[in-house]
């Protein structure tokens, strides 16, 4: 792409991560943050008529960009893009599409609109990946496949209208010297007076030298290593109890990273803060399963089991760690009544009972909890979300 550039447009910036690419890294620009700044560019449309926005010939739209001039290897960082005000010569303006032309030599990559799109009547800003070098900002339609002006991005008067602001996250390659750019593709819309407009596509165009919208270079500084984290989520169910102990099968749930959990990765399983086993990660699909066995307490007792990742690092000094947000309890009954054996942490008849845990939401669900747990083997708590189930169990074992 051509275009004219304004001074002192490089800035860097820490923008949150879209939900594009699942658990990739908030991004942390190297440079100080001076803010966004302006780039102009220019456009030639076809048709060229007076009703264009910019009306008839070149015409320029003032980009506001926002990015770091230099990235040390493997950091993570963000570039912003917002178009300009754009003002409409025609009552109609529909279909509204802007492509923007990403790199492929970052790491990574993901995207979000980070603003408000302004003065549109109708249609959702949206980002679609057209190819592996662009994605499209629109409403979900576009004049190539249709020319009502009464569809996607649209408005209904002449006044002016802003595009969302779109941030970009990525990470720098290994390679100093490399130059991570991004640049504008075609602007896209309808006009007339009517809901049967005119398709107009616009091209970024300058005669007075090549440039790119933004220009990141890798420094050849150390390689930036970086933690990956994921979450767990561990459910425990009791199986048929037997004379003295009780079989428990615990599933833990995680969610891969961008950067795929390497070959060998294990999770640890505890249970009470007790590591019972460790169990390597499979090559593909987001949970595992261990068998385990406890021992029936006299008295029913609680259980509460736990998972981390063991902590392990790449050949590029990466690493991947990750840990339960909350336990998951479970009750096994007790082998007979009489008092439980000192810190053993179970639910006596002398301080919280089964019934004491299930009456104060029994009521509420018709006594069809209470009919649920009577003569089962086990109870597994982790899906009951009751707080007075909660802090019963805090407070009892």
């Amino acid at each position: 792409m051509l275009l004219k550039r304004a001074a002192a447009i490089v800035a860097s910036a820490a923008m949150p991560l879209a939900a594009t690419v699942a658990l990739a890294p908030t991004a942390i620009a190297q440079e100080t943050p001076t803010g966004p700044s302006p780039v102009a560019v220019s456009y030639t449309c076809t048709p060229d008529a007076a009703q264009n926005i910019g009306a008839q010939g070149a015409w320029v739209n003032e980009v506001e960009v926002s990015y770091p001039e230099t990235v040390a290897p493997g950091e993570f960082f963000s570039v912003s893009i917002h178009p300009g005000e754009m003002k409409p010569n025609q009552t109609r303006t529909g279909r509204v599409t802007y492509d923007i032309t990403v790199p492929e030599n970052a790491d990574y990559l993901s995207y979000e609109i980070s603003g408000q799109a302004a003065g549109f009547n109708s249609g959702t800003a949206q980002l679609t990946a057209l190819d592996p070098t662009t994605v499209r900002l629109w409403g979900g339609t576009s004049p190539q496949n249709g020319t009502s002006t009464n569809s996607g991005l649209a408005k209904t008067s002449s006044a002016v209208f802003r595009l969302p602001e779109v941030t970009f996250t990525m990470r720098a390659p290994s390679t100093s010297d490399t130059e991570i750019t991004f640049d504008l593709g075609q602007f896209l819309y309808t006009r007339g007076t009517s809901n049967t407009g005119t398709a107009v596509t616009c091209t970024p165009t300058n005669p007075d030298g090549l440039d790119t919208l933004t220009s990141t270079t890798v420094s050849d500084e150390p390689w930036v290593p970086f933690e990956w984290e994921t979450d767990l989520t561990v459910k425990a169910q009791v199986g048929t109890l037997g004379e003295t102990t009780a079989p428990v099968s615990v599933v833990t749930s995680f969610e891969r990273p961008a950067k795929d959990l390497p070959e060998g990765t294990k999770i640890r399983i505890l249970r009470d803060g007790e590591e019972i086993d460790e169990i390597e990660v499979p090559e593909t699909g987001n949970s595992v399963t261990i068998e385990d066995e406890v021992t029936r307490a006299p008295t029913n007792k609680v259980y509460r089991y736990t998972a981390e990742i063991v902590e392990t690092t790449d050949e590029v000094g990466d690493s991947w760690s990750g840990r339960t947000a909350a336990a998951a309890p479970i009750i096994v009954t007790g082998t007979g009544s009489g008092e439980a054996p000192d810190g053993s942490g179970s639910l006596d008849s002398g301080s919280v009972g089964i019934g004491s845990l299930v009456d104060p939401i029994d009521s509420a669900i018709a006594g069809s909890l209470t009919s649920s747990l009577s003569g089962s083997a086990g109870y597994d708590l982790a899906p009951l979300s009751s707080p007075t189930v909660t802090g019963l169990l805090s407070s009892a074992s």
